[in-house]
């Protein structure tokens, strides 16, 4: 299984540049997704998540430069993803920007139509908390 996603990301990220910048937005109770996609991620270019936000400085805002500077943003999709107002505004910030946005599907939960237009990946099989 993380053949497979290894090489459905290396498809994705080879349509940008060399060491394209991924963003990945997610919820919390994601997080051990997340950390299998980073590091599937980092074989191609820099990632970069909100784990790299230093206290004090204004998330939100660090955040949405983050999707400005993207070539690939990553939307981990769950049942948390999906009941979560702040993933719901970064994806469609990501979509407005014209970044390219995969969705990576973790559970059933239902993607909303701008994202279920988007071809998705399945979560990597990265352990057993995932």
């Amino acid at each position: 299984m993380r053949r497979l996603l290894a090489g459905l990301l290396c498809a994705v990220l080879a349509a940008d540049p060399v060491h394209a910048l991924t963003v990945i937005l997610y919820a919390r109770q994601d997080r051990p997704v997340v950390d299998c996609l980073a590091r599937l991620a980092a074989i191609y270019g820099p990632v970069w998540t909100d784990a790299q936000i230093r206290p004090g400085d204004p998330w939100r805002r660090s955040v949405a430069q983050a999707i400005g500077a993207a070539d690939v943003v990553l939307v981990v999709w769950s049942a948390a993803a999906a009941s979560s107002a702040e993933v719901g505004a970064e994806w469609r910030q990501a979509l407005a920007a014209g970044r390219r946005v995969v969705p990576v599907i973790t559970d059933s939960a239902q993607v909303p139509g701008e994202l279920g237009m988007l071809q998705w990946l399945q979560k990597p099989g990265c352990g057993p908390t995932v």
